[in-house]
């Protein structure tokens, strides 16, 4: 089954809270609702800034993935010549596709149809090792460090 769940940034705390995703109609807010640790479910959500709410994508090799994660893994540019370097990732959902996707962080602002360096999440992670090295909320200096 898969798992359902999102995180964004507490409008009081401005920490991260993980849990179910709901805008509130009658008090107009975004909220997560924490999941329950005791299996008593009572309405407690937390108001978040609806900018930073991102879905739980999956668990590529075993690491949590939500949208906006940047992704950090070594590659061999030349295996006979063992020259190496990092690629730089974001994880994006493309709408033509269907698909969670590792964005290379060079083709952020291209048309989807145009990027070149972008592979399924899926894919991605079988690809071997790789970090989750921040994310566009909390670290946006990774997109223009790494490029």
């Amino acid at each position: 089954m898969r798992e359902i769940e999102f995180r964004g940034k507490s409008v009081d705390t401005k920490e991260w809270v993980c849990g179910y995703y709901i805008y509130d109609e009658i008090v107009r807010e975004h909220l997560i609702i924490p999941a329950p640790t005791n299996g008593d479910f009572r309405y407690c959500g937390v108001p978040v800034d609806p900018k930073t709410v991102g879905q739980l994508v999956g668990r590529p090799a075993g690491k949590k993935a939500y949208k906006g994660d940047v992704l950090k893994r070594f590659h061999y540019k030349d295996a006979a010549t063992k020259k190496s370097e990092y690629l730089y990732h974001v994880v994006k959902w493309n709408e033509r596709r269907l698909q969670w996707e590792a964005v290379n962080i060079n083709d952020i602002n291209i048309p989807e149809d145009e990027r070149t360096g972008t592979l399924s999440l899926y894919v991605y992670a079988l690809g071997g090792a790789f970090e989750i090295i921040g994310n566009e909320i909390d670290s946006p200096e990774l997109l223009k460090e790494a490029t």
